[in-house]
């Protein structure tokens, strides 16, 4: 049984990151995040579980154990 993906939209990605719609169309456009393009006037179309993957990889970024503990 094949599985069936979510895509989102610009908007949906941007309440999920708590960013504007612009600095998404920005993290789309310099391939940060994986995404496509369906046209000009439909705008981008990201998976929801890219979006996730994206989520926790800056989450990794941004803490490491060594910077959470102020050594």
């Amino acid at each position: 049984m094949a599985t069936q993906e979510h895509w989102l939209t610009v908007d949906d990605v941007a309440r999920r990151l708590d960013v504007t719609e612009e600095t998404v169309r920005r993290l789309l456009r310099r391939g940060e995040l994986p995404g496509m393009q369906i046209s000009r006037r439909s705008g981008w179309r990201v998976r929801a579980e890219d979006v996730d993957a994206f989520i926790r990889s800056r989450f990794r970024t941004a803490w490491t154990p060594s910077a959470g503990t102020g050594e």
